[in-house]
Order: C-alpha cells, then sequence, then structure tokens
C-alpha cells in the first residue's frame, strides 16, 4: 500500500511538473496560506527559532519574517517539483552562477574544491545550475530519505544534468576509489548533525549550534580548496548563485578555521535577508553537552 501510494504520488508530481512556473506560483500563494494561517504547519517552531536568532527584533518583526518565510517555502515547494521536467534553457535563465571562473581555475590545476552551502534560497536549482556551469564533476553529499520511492525520485532530480550523489556514510569510500581524479564536492553544512557526528560546537544565530565537521576533515586531508556558495534571491523564481574563497590551501589552516569561517558567511547571509533560510526545521534540538 505504501508503494502503491509513493508511485501515485510521484506520478501527480509529475503532472504538476509540467505547468508553467506563473501558475505554479498562483497555486503557490494559496499554499503559503494554508501553511502558515490555516494549518500553521510547524509556525511555532518557526517563531520560536526565529525569536531566539532575532532576540533584538520586536515580535510583529518576527511575524512577518515568518510570513515572508512560509511564502518563500511554498515557492520552493513549486520549485523544487518544477525540477522534474525543468529544461536545460530554463534553469540557466532562471538561475545564475558568478564568479565560475575561481572554480575552473582550480579545474585548471587538476586540484578538487569543497563548496559549502547553506539550506539558503532555492539550494536545489544551485546544484542543476552548477554541473551546468563547472568543468569538473560536481559530486554532492547528502542524507538518503527514509522513503526509497522518494529517495530515488530525488537521485533521478539531482542528478538529471550530471550531478553525482553520494550518501553522506560513503564519502570516505568515494575519495578512496576516484583519489586520482580532480571533482567538486558540495556539502549543505547547516543541517543537525546527528550525536556520532557531532564534531564541533559552535555559537551560530545567537545559539549553541552543533555543526558538521565533514567538509574541513576532506578538505584538510586532501589538500582540496574550500569555497562558500552564497545565493541571492533576485524575484519570484530568479537566483544568483556567487562563489567565494574560504581557503586556497587548508593543510595551513588551524582545527575549525574553515568550519567557522563558513559558518559566519553563512549567519551573515541569513541575517540580510532571513525569509530565505529553512526555518522550520528543528535546527537547534540538541544541546551542547556540558564539560565536567
Amino acid at each position: 500500500m505504501r508503494a502503491l501510494f509513493s508511485r501515485t504520488a510521484i506520478a501527480l508530481l509529475y503532472v504538476i511538473s509540467y505547468l508553467p512556473l506563473p501558475v505554479m506560483y498562483f497555486f503557490s500563494n494559496i499554499l503559503a496560506i494554508l501553511l502558515y494561517d490555516v494549518f500553521r504547519v510547524r509556525r511555532s517552531i518557526t517563531i520560536t527559532n526565529l525569536t531566539r536568532s532575532f532576540p533584538e527584533k520586536e515580535p510583529r518583526e518576527i511575524r512577518a519574517i515568518a510570513r515572508r518565510y512560509y511564502q518563500h517555502l511554498a515557492d520552493m515547494v513549486f520549485e523544487i517539483i518544477k525540477c522534474l521536467t525543468i529544461t536545460e534553457a530554463q534553469i540557466r535563465d532562471r538561475c545564475k552562477l558568478e564568479n565560475r571562473e575561481l572554480i575552473n581555475r582550480y579545474d585548471e590545476e587538476k586540484r578538487s574544491v569543497v563548496a559549502v552551502l547553506g539550506h539558503y534560497g532555492n539550494w536545489e536549482w544551485a546544484a542543476l545550475i552548477s554541473v551546468l556551469n563547472i568543468r569538473q564533476p560536481t559530486v554532492i553529499v547528502y542524507k538518503p530519505l527514509r522513503n526509497p520511492h522518494f529517495d530515488a525520485l530525488f537521485r533521478k532530480v539531482r542528478e538529471r544534468f550530471g550531478v553525482q550523489m553520494v550518501p553522506m556514510k560513503e564519502v570516505g569510500r568515494y575519495y578512496v576509489r576516484n583519489r586520482s581524479e580532480h571533482f567538486v564536492t558540495c556539502f549543505v553544512s547547516d543541517q543537525p548533525p546527528r550525536q556520532a557526528e557531532v564534531a564541533y560546537w559552535t555559537t551560530f544565530l545567537n545559539q549553541d549550534t552543533a555543526v558538521h565537521f565533514g567538509a574541513e576533515k576532506l578538505a584538510a586531508k586532501y589538500d582540496h580548496a574550500v569555497v562558500f556558495v552564497s545565493m541571492k534571491k533576485v524575484s519570484r523564481g530568479r537566483y544568483v548563485c556567487n562563489l567565494e574563497e574560504i581557503v586556497a590551501e587548508p593543510t595551513r589552516c588551524a582545527e575549525s578555521e574553515i568550519t567557522e569561517t563558513h559558518v559566519r558567511k553563512l549567519e551573515a547571509l541569513i541575517r540580510e535577508e532571513p525569509e530565505f533560510w529553512l526555518w522550520s526545521h528543528r535546527r537547534w534540538k540538541r544541546k551542547r553537552p556540558v564539560v565536567a
């Protein structure tokens, strides 16, 4: 029964994906109202996260950001559905990648790169546009979904233009198998790590935050340059990604220096336009352990 439901839902998503984006945004307006005002989906979590992250803001400001966030979230739902059938020409028109010469320069040097980004803007479109603009193979480190049907669907979507999806647990083996190659490995660094994965704690958006240490560890171990991927929502359905070098020689960095740098860059991005980050997630459910 579960498999039948999943296949039916996926078929429906494909049908919806053929709608023009302006039509999708009409339904997105309705979805945003349903999510925020009617069903209040994770609204208390969102308000709490925003309030703790921006204690200097008045409640009315927090509510205004939350409402804008739910509109962006609804847009994201339809933009991700659109990924099922979006063409190369459409994604190139709607999502730009700036400073790609930075990555391509490392390709000429036959060096691999670690790219770090957050759940900001439309990270799915960022993945699609990256492989169309970068010479090296693009590898995305991800956590598989629990539903195998939807996990297979998302892998298919993300790999449409040539991205390679590698589960987080298999990254080490992937590096060993491809040690003679050079490529770009992308980490979405702001998802909460499991207890066994927690290697670093910092203050992020005014709160104690556990951070994945994988990007820094791989960069330092294999001497990969590290870049930060920022994203700006120019208008509805139009984004600009920018590549910024964090460090060219990670082996010379102090421990946690790379992690702190990309965390601070993401934090600055969020503070500038907070409605485009993923606020409805339980990002701070784990507490920093007390050292005796």
